[in-house]
């Protein structure tokens, strides 16, 4: 697209045009000059300061393997022994310290790895001075001639050969790093021959073009009044065409523009309340400007009618999900903990949280009534867990006690955690939901989810607690009557089998009487009143009618 000037703003244009070539040349001198400025601080601060400390490093190696010998060998040299302990707990942690943040800034990474390296290893012969340090702690170590001749066995075939393999390798990384301040230094050089070049270079060029814009300076001003008029006169016959027309950057090309924006606006506009009356509520649309009082009343009308449409849906979403609840909570005859599971896998998936759990409060000993989790899901898998709270403890025991609802969004980091096939992440907001009916508290519904739960999401929870509270205290109930009806068979059972093992011993006993009363014959009337008496025990206790 050409550009349309006027001769004046050609002028400029060409004065311009000079200056910033003469700005790019000071732009690339000062370029060339902060890269050799931060070449000689990275030598300064980096190269020169890491080649120290590798020094340094190799120094305290050597000292490190002096002072183990010494150990060893000169019992008495209480200097070196301290020594060697300080190198151990304080020398060599500063330098690894003041090493690895230096080699931070290092571009090669396989130097680094070296450095690594020699870290791994001078900390495995850290290991073995230590070992040997233990071996010979005290003077009747010393003596022991086993340990002795261990101790420097040690000394010749690890220290001293590890020794000498990390100072090889520190060699290495100095004669690197020495190697890349020599590279630095010669692009110093490189980088001053590059800048004197350039210079000369470009005070030529600058003549050049000062030379070739003075002498092409004057062009004709090309008009597009008739192409803005055609717009107009479309504009009033409602017509929303394109402007057939380039657009200059003079003033009639600020007029063309100003028009065809007014067509694009009012194309938007148009096309913004065809979709409102569609009930799309989500295009993309921009007033003309703070002004537009078209634009600004169709946003409005927008918002509205959006505002109302939704709170239709959370509506419609909430009855539905009432509804599709009422068959899980319709069954009390199940155990809680079966009702808890079903209630807490679809509600997780409906309020498409991402974890979700229902706690319990156990009164069955009302001598320990706690908090307990009777049902967790979890990124569509139940989680079977096993979790007990005090009363008032944490956020779930907090809002039993309370008897309300806790919303947070601050989430505390050690506090909950849901784990996925991506691993395990914090979530960004929970809500617990106590389970309240007529005052009464029975649990909690506790929800976490990565994106936030609306409040009318909070609202759909609450009601539904309602619900499932009378479904728990229900069940509870049911259960209970079911176990006392269990025990009263048990203990029905229990009394006919002690009947009938009494009815047993009974006739046992009466057949033991007869015999006897036929062999005592001397002693008939006695005999008589006993069976007789027996058998009328029997009778009044249900063996014989």
């Amino acid at each position: 697209m050409k550009i349309k000037l006027s001769i004046k703003q050609k002028i400029y244009l060409g004065f311009f045009i000079l200056l910033f070539i003469f700005f790019m040349g000071a732009i690339i001198s000062a370029v060339v000059l902060l890269q050799n400025k931060r070449k000689i601080i990275d030598i300064a601060q980096n190269i020169d300061p890491s080649l120290q400390t590798i020094n340094e490093f190799n120094m305290l190696i050597t000292e490190s393997k002096m002072l183990t010998t010494n150990w060893v060998y000169l019992q008495s040299n209480q200097v070196d022994k301290d020594s060697l302990n300080v190198l151990h707990t304080k020398k060599y942690p500063a330098l690894k310290e003041k090493l690895t943040k230096q080699k931070a800034t290092w571009k090669d990474v396989n130097t680094s790895k070296m450095v690594d390296s020699v870290f791994a290893n001078f900390e495995k012969l850290l290991t073995v001075e230590q070992g040997i340090m233990g071996q010979l702690a005290s003077f009747e170590n010393y003596e022991d001639p086993m340990i002795k001749i261990e101790a420097e066995g040690q000394i010749e075939n690890e220290v001293l050969s590890r020794s000498q393999t990390l100072s090889e390798l520190l060699r290495k990384i100095i004669i690197v790093k020495q190697n890349e301040k020599n590279t630095y230094q010669d692009n110093l050089q490189a980088s001053t021959n590059f800048l004197t070049f350039s210079i000369i270079t470009l005070s030529v060029f600058l003549i050049i073009i000062g030379v070739l814009i003075s002498l092409f300076m004057v062009r004709s001003i090309i008009i597009p009044i008739k192409g803005i008029q055609r717009m107009v006169n479309s504009l009033g016959r409602g017509e929303l065409n394109n402007l057939e027309m380039e657009i200059g950057k003079d003033e009639i090309g600020e007029m063309a523009l100003a028009v065809q924006n007014l067509t694009n606006g009012l194309r938007n506009t148009a096309n913004f309340s065809n979709n409102i009356g569609n009930g799309i509520f989500e295009s993309d649309y921009r007033p003309l400007s703070d002004k537009d009082v078209l634009g600004v009343s169709l946003i409005g009308m927008r918002d509205n009618l959006k505002k109302v449409s939704e709170e239709d849906a959370q509506r419609k979403w909430a009855s539905e999900g009432l509804a599709n609840f009422a068959d899980i909570l319709r069954d009390t005859n199940k155990e809680v903990k079966v009702i808890a599971n079903d209630i807490i896998s679809h509600l997780v998936k409906y309020v498409k949280a991402n974890q979700g759990g229902i706690f319990i409060v156990n009164d069955d000993d009302e001598k320990d009534i706690y908090i307990e989790l009777m049902a967790c899901y979890a990124y569509d898998r139940k989680k079977y867990l096993t979790k007990r709270l005090e009363l008032g403890e944490g956020l779930v025991g907090q809002s039993i006690v309370d008897k309300d609802i806790i919303f947070i969004t601050d989430i505390p980091e050690s506090y909950l955690s849901i784990t996925s096939g991506l691993g395990e992440s914090a979530p960004k907001c929970i809500v617990i939901v106590p389970l309240k009916m007529n005052e009464l508290v029975f649990g909690a519904i506790e929800l976490a989810s990565f994106d936030e739960i609306q409040s009318f999401e909070i609202d759909f929870v609450a009601k539904l607690a309602e619900s499932i509270a009378s479904t728990i205290s229900s069940a509870k109930v049911n259960n209970k009557t079911k176990i006392l009806l269990e025990q009263l068979q048990e203990q029905t059972e229990q009394m006919r089998s002690q009947e009938e093992e009494m009815r047993q011993n009974m006739e046992e006993l009466v057949a033991t009487q007869e015999q006897m009363s036929r062999s005592a014959y001397n002693e008939p009337h006695q005999n008589t009143i006993e069976i007789n008496t027996s058998r009328t025990y029997a009778k009044e206790i249900g063996i014989f009618k």
